[in-house]
């Protein structure tokens, strides 16, 4: 089976090698990298250039945010299965894409997402176990971590891709309607196999925090499931059970003011 992975880039710099070179070792080889990025201003394309495979997409053009970025690479996608790892983030272990295929082949499911730990300056801050996938737990505020979950190529052909009229959480609301309002088999992989270090669009300051949960909210009005989510305002409450290190979560929304 051939594995899309879908890198998010603009001026990534710092953290792109080390992005790309948690992919080229995994014992995995069949990957497609469908690299896009917003045009960046420093050297994120020539170190693209010099650590890129011969299996390489690589677009770089002005975009209309990370949701107009994100579309491009799925539409461009060819591979049985499509995940995405954004260009500041990691995959953890060598094996982690060969476990995803393994577990698509084994239990024949159309979905596999797993575990994703947060990393600020160097040290883990918080931990997001995700749970195994149970409807019910929608009206709770729970939704898997997006850039742990891989889908069959199938799956985007069924349905449409995110909705740019979103601005923060247009993955939220894509989630929900093929996690929620769709009915494919769906497994957990009960792995931390993920690293995304903190400062994304939608975790980098407070404000941002609650224009996101006001979009998830609105996800759930627009496709028509509840006029009256009053749940999505759990979600925060989650994520404070999951840090790791007040201290230092604390310090870093202090400086994001």
């Amino acid at each position: 089976m051939k594995v899309s992975i879908i890198i998010l880039t603009y001026n990534s710099e710092q953290n792109i090698k080390h992005c790309i070179d948690s992919i080229k070792k995994q014992t995995y080889k069949d990957i497609e990298y469908i690299i896009i990025d917003g045009l960046s201003s420093d050297n994120t394309i020539k170190i693209i250039d010099e650590n890129r495979e011969n299996n390489t997409i690589l677009i770089s053009e002005k975009d209309n945010g990370i949701y107009d970025a994100w579309n491009k690479g799925l539409k461009r996608a060819s591979g049985d299965i499509v995940g995405t790892v954004m260009s500041d983030d990691y995959l953890n272990d060598q094996d982690s894409i060969q476990s995803i295929v393994n577990i698509f082949k084994e239990k024949k499911c159309d979905i596999v997402y797993g575990n994703m730990q947060f990393e600020l300056n160097n040290k883990i801050v918080r931990q997001w176990k995700a749970g195994k996938f149970n409807k019910k737990k929608y009206y709770l505020g729970w939704m898997p971590p997006p850039p742990t979950v891989y889908v069959k190529n199938t799956i985007l052909k069924e349905n449409e891709t995110f909705d740019e009229k979103y601005k923060i959480a247009a993955d939220y609301e894509w989630l929900l309607r093929i996690f929620f309002m769709q009915n494919y088999n769906i497994y957990y992989f009960d792995r931390f196999f993920y690293t995304l270090r903190m400062g994304g669009v939608s975790n980098k300051n407070l404000i941002n925090i609650i224009k996101s949960n006001r979009e998830c909210y609105q996800a759930w009005v627009n496709n028509k499931i509840s006029k009256f989510p009053f749940w999505i305002f759990f979600k925060p409450f989650f994520k404070i059970l999951q840090i790791t290190s007040f201290n230092s979560f604390l310090n870093f929304y202090k400086k994001s003011k």
